[in-house]
Order: C-alpha cells, then structure tokens, then sequence
C-alpha cells in the first residue's frame, strides 16, 4: 500500500484476515485434532485484554490496542498454525515469509532504513523483522539441495543482512550480531563450516559496505547510557514502567496504557526542566511493556507461549538427531530451527523495542505450531461406542505423519 496507494482503498489486511478466520472455522469441522497450544495461550491472552478494558485508565486505547491484536491472532496466527496440511505446506509458508522481506529491506536501502509504513516504519522495528527473517531464511539456505535455490537465498540473506544495516539501528546491530552467534552454535556439525564462511563473507562485506554514519552510530553505543542519549530515555522509560508494573502486578495497566499512567510516575523535575514529558510515550521494550501493561498474568502466558515455543522446536530437532536419516525430519529440523532462530531474533532485538503486539513473534510462533501438527507422530481417534461411550479407535488419526524416506516431505 507504501508503493500502491489505492491498494489501501480495499483493505487487503482485512480482507486476508476475514479469509483466514473463515478457513479455519471450515476447517475445525472436519479435523478433530485440538488446538494447538500456542494457540489456546493466545485466546488467553486476548482475555486477559477483553478484562483490561472497563479498568484501563484510557479504556479506548484499550480497546482498540485488544480489536488490533485479537484481528492478527483470529485472522492471521490461527490460520498459519492450523491451515497447514503437510511438511511440504510448512515449508512454502516459511520460504513465503523470508520473501516478503525482500521488499522491506529494499524500502529500507532506498529511504534511508525506514520501513514502508504501520508499524514497520521506524528503522528499529524494520531491522527486528529482517533480524527475524534472516534466521528462517539461514537455514532454509541450509536445508535446500537445490543449487538454484541456495543461489537465491544467498541473495535474499545478502539483502537482509544490507537492510539492517541500512537502519543504522544499534539494538538491531546487536540483534544481528547475537542472532549470527546463535545461528553459528546451533547448526548442525557438519553444517558449521558453510555457516561460518557465510558469516564470515558477511562480516567482510559490512567491513567494506557500511557508511561511515553507521560506524559513528554503532560506537556511540559506548555513550547510550549517558544523559540526551537514546539509550539514556529508555533507561529512564524502563524505571517508569518498572514503578506500574509495581502498583499493578496482576494484571497491568492495561493495554497501550503505558504512556497514559506514565506521567503519574515520572520524575517532574527531570520532566520539567527537560521539557521531555512521557504521556503517551511506549516503554521501548517488549519485556518492560509485557510487565508494565499486561503484570504477572500476562508474563506468565508469554514466557509459557515462548516455553512451548523452544521446547517444541528442540523436541523436532532431537527427533530428527535421534532417528534414522531420513529427508522429511531433516527438513522439518531445519525449519524448526529457523524458526528458533527469527524467534532468538525477535528477543533479543525487542529487547529495546515496544514490539509485544507486532504480528513478527506472533507469527513465528503460530508456524512452529503449524510445524509441529503436520509431523506430529499419529494418535488415536476417540470414537463412540455401541453404548455412547467414547473409546480410543485403533485406526490412525487425522494427524498426518511423515513418510519415512519420502522426498519433500511427502505426508500419509
């Protein structure tokens, strides 16, 4: 819509959206697999905003901070984690989500590291979300025998790795740089040395590539803390949402209701004297606006959203250590890596960000829950008995199951 102005005239988001939540109340009809669990966390999450709104202090950014995130949980993360019919699925989806960064990383190279517009537009959030697709698409790029293909994502990395850059953002510098050492432990043996000659080509081409304000950038870095610094505001914007979270540790202050309770605990003199005052300021950090807005309730559902998150791609990646060689698991390992990797991403780099409610984690999350539901080993089916009764039915369930030695991750 950035480039396409009229596109905003039919509301694609929207319609996409309607699409997806269609699809899936089609889809629970005939499959009798549970939700994922990500996803019931989510629906609890949602709740936990349903309550805040007749408390908040501003009910109506409340409510509309709940309608904007229960539309990309009901209308985009369900759908990506339960419209997946096969490996094969899994696997076009997230090569999908590495290319539709490329266009955000070109709008950042050409407009001086701002993103295209929305939430995307600050140079900080853009290099989060290309920190995010460059971890899927490292070990798409590992998991290809395709030469051709391989050869286009060395691009599309290339290109990513340039749009962070681009942004000038430190938090997104250092994001980068924890993300290349994640990458580096956590490829398989054999695999580190392909990995360690394209971090190494990276860094060369940054060595030689990057403007000089991006080095003037990253060495201020040294003064972040001091007092006019960037990195000065979000210490003193931490305090404050520290102080909320204590006179609210249940259940926050509501949703985007961090900048409206903000000057209650601001310091007036520094506020004063600076003319720097905080209403309707964010919190620039995913973690300190988790606690400050949505307390222990919602922390404890996003660290169990993230738990299950880890947990599920390390249990597809031991599947795949531990059994026979096989294509399929090989596969599925790598995206679950991947996606471990954006997820690694996202958290490191939102940690100076007011990223909680950007759809880049949610979505994440919701592929590793479309992941783990397509290579799932199969369960029984409940089915009634002559009585009424529910048994367990010997026969396989719903839930597909990779075909050992199947290329592509055929599913029976």
């Amino acid at each position: 819509m950035e480039w396409v102005s009229a596109l905003a005239l039919i509301r694609p988001g929207m319609l996409v959206a309607a699409w997806g939540a269609a699809a899936v109340v089609l889809t629970l009809r005939k499959d009798r697999r549970p939700l994922p669990r990500p996803v019931k966390l989510m629906f609890l999450f949602l709740l936990l905003m349903v309550w805040q709104v007749p408390w908040a202090m501003n009910n109506r950014w409340a409510l509309w901070g709940l309608g904007d995130f229960a539309l990309l949980v009901l209308g985009g993360v369900v759908p990506i984690a339960m419209l997946a019919r096969d490996l094969a699925a899994v696997r076009t989806l997230l090569t999908a989500y590495v290319v539709l960064h490329v266009p955000m990383a070109l709008h950042g190279l050409t407009h001086k590291g701002y993103g295209q517009g929305g939430w995307l537009f600050d140079n900080n959030d853009l290099a989060l979300a290309l920190n995010a697709g460059l971890g899927v698409a490292v070990f798409l790029f590992l998991e290809t025998r395709s030469l051709m293909r391989r050869l286009w994502l060395a691009a599309v990395m290339g290109l990513l790795v340039a749009g962070v850059i681009s942004t000038t953002s430190r938090g997104g510098f250092v994001g980068l740089a924890l993300l290349a050492l994640f990458v580096l432990i956590v490829s398989p043996g054999k695999r580190k040395l392909i990995v360690a000659v394209c971090l190494a080509g990276g860094t060369i081409g940054v060595l030689a590539l990057a403007p000089p304000q991006f080095w003037a950038r990253m060495h201020s870095i040294e003064t972040a803390s001091q007092e006019g610094d960037t990195g000065f505001q979000r210490l003193y914007l931490w305090g404050i949402a520290w102080r909320e979270f204590l006179h609210h540790p249940i259940t926050g202050v509501g949703t985007r209701n961090f900048g409206i309770q903000a000057p209650i605990y601001e310091n007036r003199e520094y506020a004063d004297a600076t003319g720097t005052y905080m209403w309707g300021r964010v919190a620039h950090s995913i973690y300190f606006t988790l606690l400050s807005e949505q307390g222990l309730v919602g922390a404890v559902i996003f660290a169990m959203t993230c738990f299950w998150t880890i947990r599920t791609g390390l249990r597809i990646r031991r599947r795949a250590r531990d059994g026979p060689p096989d294509p399929a698991t090989d596969t599925a390992a790598n995206c679950a890596t991947g996606l471990l990797a954006g997820v690694f991403g996202v958290l490191v780099t939102g940690t100076f960000l007011s990223v909680l409610y950007y759809p880049v984690l949610w979505v994440l999350v919701g592929m590793m829950a479309a992941l783990d539901r397509v290579t799932a080993p199969p369960a029984a089916v409940p089915v009634r008995t002559s009585r009424g009764h529910r048994a367990a039915s010997p026969r396989e369930s719903r839930t597909p199951r990779i075909v050992p030695g199947a290329p592509g991750g055929a599913l029976r």
